[in-house]
């Protein structure tokens, strides 16, 4: 990988981390989330910090990134979850966490991006599981 696409990545894994403490942002069931004068204010902190690398950034783009990586986290998890119910053997379980793109290990950052979902938390799919199965597979 390109020194510029790795401090590119590392850059965004910071911008998740000031995302996650913008709980106002992501998390459904905080009284912020539907105060859009505290969503404003948290998606401004959030612009200035994605302005410190993305210099001619607007809002929309800032909302359509976050939006990308949710999701393309979310189908990674997806994946795995379906190779363990299918039988896959660790190896296979291992390929899909290298496959998140440095966000394997970095639970704390982005459990945001499950725990914000509307999932019901009795779902396999939950946060803890999904960390359980991190754990467990080779590499950790």
């Amino acid at each position: 990988m390109s020194a510029k696409k790795e401090a590119e990545k590392k850059f965004l894994i910071e911008v998740l981390g000031v995302y996650w403490t913008l709980t106002a942002l992501w998390r459904i069931k905080s009284d912020d989330y539907s105060n859009r004068a505290k969503k404003a204010e948290a998606y401004d902190i959030l612009l200035q910090k994605y302005r410190e690398h993305f210099t001619s950034a607007t809002l929309e783009d800032l909302k359509k990134k976050i939006n990308n990586l949710r999701t393309n986290f979310r189908n990674e998890l997806r994946k795995m979850d379906k190779s363990t119910k299918s039988g896959a053997g660790t190896e296979d379980l291992h390929e899909y966490k290298r496959s998140l793109g440095g966000m394997d290990g970095r639970m704390t950052v982005s459990s945001f991006l499950i725990n914000g979902s509307t999932r019901p938390s009795n779902s396999s799919n939950d946060g803890a599981s999904i960390r359980r199965k991190l754990q467990k597979s080779p590499g950790n």
